[in-house]
Formats: C-alpha cells, sequence, structure tokens
C-alpha cells in the first residue's frame, strides 16, 4: 500500500506530490515526478513526467539540480542516463499505481489516496479523523488495530513503540518534577515505581530485573514489633549467567 496526495492544476489535470523513487544512494537520487491528465483517456494516455536529479541540501532537504538545456548542445554532444534493472523495475511499479489512480479521474482541490495492487485504489475522505474518531467510540478500536497488523504489521509495530516511548518520556517528566517536589511521600513513590518498574533495569548496569515482592520486609522486628525494615522492592536479576537478589530503596 502507499499513499499519493494530488492537487488539480487545472480542469484536466493535477499533478502528484510524491515522486516515484528510482535510485536513492543517500545524498542524492533520481525522481519520476508525475501528472495525471484526462485529455487522452481513451488511449490510456493519461500520465506524464519528468525525471529529476536531485542532491541534498544543508537543511537535509531535496532539490534539483540545475537541468541542462538540450538545445544548447553542440554535435557530438549527449546527455545519457544509465537505469539499472532495479531502478526500471522501481518505475515500473510506480507507474502501474499511477496508472491505477488516473482512473479514478480529476479531482479539484487536493486528494488523498491509498494504493495497492493494480486493481485496489481507496480514497481518503478529508473527515478521516471524524470517521476514525467515530469508530473508536463505537468500540471498534481493537478491529481497527488487528487490520493494521494484517495490512501493514511495520506500521503497526512502529507505533507500538512509538507509543511505548512516548508514555516513557512523560513518566521521566513526572520523576523529574517529583524530585524536587518535597511533598512526595512514600506512598507516592512506591505507586510510581510500580507503575514503571522499567527504570530499574535502565539504571543498574543494564541487567534487567524482575519484581518479587514490594514493600518487602528485611525483618530485624523484636518480640514488641518494633525494629523491622521495610523496603520498597525485592528484585532479581534475569541474566543466564549471573543471578543475583537486587534491593531496591
Amino acid at each position: 500500500m502507499e499513499k499519493f496526495t494530488t492537487k488539480s492544476t487545472s480542469s484536466q489535470s493535477q499533478k502528484v506530490n510524491e515522486p516515484i523513487i528510482i535510485d536513492d544512494i543517500g545524498n542524492t537520487r533520481k525522481v519520476f515526478v508525475a501528472e495525471i491528465n484526462d485529455t487522452k483517456i481513451a488511449t490510456g494516455e493519461t500520465v506524464s513526467g519528468t525525471i529529476i536529479h536531485q542532491r541534498k541540501n544543508g537543511s537535509d532537504e531535496w532539490e534539483d539540480i540545475e537541468a541542462i538545456n538540450l538545445n544548447s548542445l553542440k554535435g557530438g554532444e549527449g546527455v545519457k542516463l544509465k537505469l539499472r534493472s532495479s531502478h526500471v523495475k522501481k518505475l515500473y511499479d510506480g507507474l502501474t499505481k499511477l496508472y491505477t489512480l488516473s482512473s479514478k479521474g480529476i479531482t479539484y482541490g487536493q486528494k488523498e489516496y491509498v494504493v495497492g495492487t493494480s486493481d485496489e485504489i481507496i480514497s481518503i475522505p478529508e473527515k478521516r479523523k471524524t470517521y476514525i474518531e467515530t469508530l473508536l467510540q463505537a468500540n471498534h478500536g481493537e478491529e481497527i488495530w488487528k487490520e493494521l497488523i494484517e495490512i501493514n504489521p511495520d506500521l503497526a509495530t512502529k507505533l507500538a513503540y512509538a507509543r511505548i516511548q512516548y508514555n516513557r518520556k512523560i513518566s521521566l517528566l513526572e520523576f523529574e518534577q517529583s524530585l524536587k517536589d518535597e511533598s512526595k511521600d512514600e506512598a507516592y513513590w512506591q505507586n510510581f515505581f510500580s507503575k514503571n518498574n522499567w527504570i530499574f533495569g535502565y539504571g543498574l548496569n543494564y541487567k534487567f530485573l524482575t519484581i518479587d515482592s514490594d514493600q518487602p520486609n528485611y525483618g530485624g522486628e523484636n518480640y514488641t514489633g518494633k525494629g523491622k525494615q521495610r523496603g520498597d522492592f525485592l528484585t532479581h536479576s534475569e541474566s543466564n549467567y549471573s543471578k543475583f537478589t537486587v534491593l531496591v530503596e
């Protein structure tokens, strides 16, 4: 599946904002910038475009390399652009999707589409956020997630990791602010570390720890019930070659 955004340039044409990447070697690349028209839709001649050589500038943005005026070439001079088989295949696959896209006709303004196989094209409505929110409010979130995993597992994984990273940044911000707040008592910190026990493994020489008990009793209690020592957590390491108990206070 690939997303394309089109923008009308006339009543019979629209440009495709996303170029087809033919070759990418880091700081330079070759792309095909396409335009769709319906002036010759009867003969299937609906896609035109330009192959452009681009280079990254100092802002890490792609910019076109200055074009050569072919009319200025002298006798015996010429320009040759070599495309490997892998480059031609990328161009072919991209053109196949563009021709599929052109079958939708010209749409005024800006429009987003998702194109999959040669017979699969989905028009993304402008109010897609409203539709998604409606589905989530109707408790279809699990179905949406399962469908995303089925269609694009790599994207689902990236989203899951991004959410974990986001939640941990929020927790670290709370941790930093709470250290400066003298009103935070033992109960608060006990609850905070129970929800964020991943912090232990990242701060103790990267040993992954498993919590055996919270508020463990270390003993020392006399017959009057006084003197007992309690800690925050009793944990143990998950290492296969070195296992040990860790007291977290």
